[in-house]
């Protein structure tokens, strides 16, 4: 069994978890650390609890209290580093 964290090209979204993997979008390297530390907990919450409900999102209250914040930055970044408005 293939278990374990994986980058991947093409990942349609930010992650995928399946059973004991997760993929993660490469593009997700290029945003803050704090919106990858996110994903992550998101996607391992997700192994104890597939689908958004209520449960879901209180155990990403208790593991990641800023989850609401970070998910709104998220969302409001373009995934492609190659879209980010020039500094």
């Amino acid at each position: 069994m293939d278990d374990g964290v994986h980058a991947a090209d093409g990942v349609d979204l930010l992650g995928n978890p399946t059973a004991a993997t997760i993929r993660l979008n490469t593009e997700l390297v290029k945003k803050p650390k704090d919106l990858l530390e996110y994903v992550i907990v998101h996607e391992l919450t997700h192994l104890l609890e597939p689908r958004h409900s209520e449960r879901f999102f209180e155990l990403m209250s208790q593991h990641y209290p800023a989850w609401p914040e970070a998910r709104k930055e998220l969302n409001e970044l373009p995934l492609g580093a190659e879209d980010w408005p020039q500094q």
